[in-house]
């Protein structure tokens, strides 16, 4: 299963992107590039999977107590209550890879859609019960923020302010 969202910034990042890719070598627009995926991917992890909210803040719907009593039972050390973290492979299987003028980001879990978007009972070959949409990947002001302070930090200058 193939999933592709835009999930492009906004349209001061976009501006300031463009302009700098006129002006800059591409090997340096592709390490630029590259210091963005990782700092993005650093996000997921830190300000989405241990705040347990979307890239937009919103809190993720909390596990089911069936959910909570099997992770317990497991021996899972990671934490029972804690969302997306039974074995920590997703989190884990985030990575970044620069295509041109572009940074891709996601995961190559079969699960990592279901994780993200919504899963009924027994679609895809899913024999437990619905799991709610807990987006981890996607724009937001934060990610914005962050975005713009590599650019910033790798220029040594305020490219915007």
């Amino acid at each position: 299963m193939r999933i592709k969202a835009d999930v492009s910034g906004n349209e001061r990042i976009q501006g300031a992107l463009i302009e700098l890719a006129e002006t800059i070598s591409p090997q340096m627009k592709e390490r630029l590039m590259g210091e963005i995926g990782a700092d993005y991917v650093d996000f997921v992890k830190t300000e989405v999977f241990d705040k347990q909210r979307s890239p937009q803040r919103k809190k993720w719907a909390k596990l089911k107590p069936s959910t909570i009593n099997l992770k317990r039972w497991s021996g899972n050390t990671r934490g029972a209550e804690f969302v997306g973290t039974w074995t920590g492979d997703l989190v884990e299987s985030l990575k970044f890879r620069v295509v041109g003028d572009s940074v891709l980001i996601g995961s190559d879990l079969y699960y990592a859609p279901y994780f993200h978007f919504f899963v009924k009972r027994g679609e895809s070959g899913h024999p437990w019960g619905d799991i709610p949409a807990r987006p981890f990947l996607g724009v937001s002001e934060r990610a914005d923020k962050r975005i713009l302070k590599v650019m910033n930090k790798f220029f040594r200058t305020d490219i915007i302010k």
